[in-house]
C-alpha cells in the first residue's frame, strides 16, 4: 500500500472539502474549484470527486495538489498535517529538528474547533429533524429508533455545541484534550446520515 493509498484509506472526500472552505449541499455537491460556476458541478463521493462541469476527478490527494499547486508528495503531506493523521511520509534521512511553534498549534486548534463545531452543529440540526418527525403519534405507538436516538443523544451534542459558543478558552481547551476522539466518532455517524 502507497502512502497515497494510506491517505485516502484514512480520510473521506466531503471532510477534506470541508476542511479546505467547501460546503457540499444535500447532493454532496460543491462548487468546483477548478473552472467558473454558479451551480455546484463537482461530486463529492466516499474518496473521489468527479466535476460533471469541467470533467476534473481525482481523490483528496489530486484534489490538495490541485487546490493548492503542490507536488502529489506534498500534498499528501499536507492532509498528513492537517488532519493529524501520523502518517510517516518519507522526510529526508537526516535526522531534522521541527519545531511547531505556537501559533502552529493554535492554528490547528482552531482550524479543528471551526470544523468540529459544523459536525457537531449539523448532527444536532439532523436529531432534531429525527425527534420531530419520528415522534409516537399515540401513547401506544412503538418508538421509532430514530426518535429514540435522538432522545439519548440530542441533550450531549446540544451541550457539546453550548462548550464550543460559549465555553471560556480553558473548557475549550478541555473539550479538546476530552472529547475529541467522541467528536470525530460523532462526525463520522454523521457522514453515514447525509448521503455519502
Amino acid at each position: 500500500m502507497t502512502i497515497f493509498d494510506e491517505v485516502k484509506e484514512r480520510t473521506d472526500m466531503r471532510s477534506i472539502a470541508e476542511y479546505y472552505g467547501f460546503t457540499p449541499n444535500r447532493g454532496n455537491y460543491i462548487c468546483c474549484p477548478f473552472h467558473s460556476e454558479k451551480t455546484p458541478s463537482m461530486r463529492l463521493y466516499e474518496h473521489d470527486y468527479h466535476c460533471y462541469g469541467c470533467g476534473e476527478h481525482g481523490d483528496g490527494v489530486s484534489f490538495v495538489m490541485k487546490l493548492y499547486n503542490l507536488p502529489a508528495k506534498e500534498a499528501a503531506q499536507k492532509i498528513n498535517a492537517d488532519f493529524a493523521l501520523g502518517l510517516d511520509i518519507g522526510r529526508s534521512r537526516e535526522p531534522q529538528k521541527k519545531t511547531v511553534t505556537a501559533s502552529q498549534l493554535l492554528s490547528y486548534y482552531q482550524q479543528w474547533e471551526k470544523w468540529a463545531f459544523l459536525m457537531l452543529n449539523g448532527y444536532y440540526k439532523l436529531l432534531k429533524m429525527w425527534f420531530e418527525e419520528f415522534a409516537p403519534k399515540t401513547p401506544d405507538d412503538e418508538p421509532y429508533p430514530l426518535w429514540v436516538r435522538a432522545c439519548n443523544e440530542l441533550p450531549k451534542v446540544k451541550w457539546f455545541c453550548m462548550i464550543l459558543i460559549q465555553g471560556s478558552d480553558e473548557e475549550r481547551r478541555s473539550f479538546f484534550i476530552n472529547h475529541r476522539g467522541e467528536v470525530e466518532g460523532i462526525a463520522a455517524e454523521y457522514h453515514k446520515y447525509i448521503g455519502e
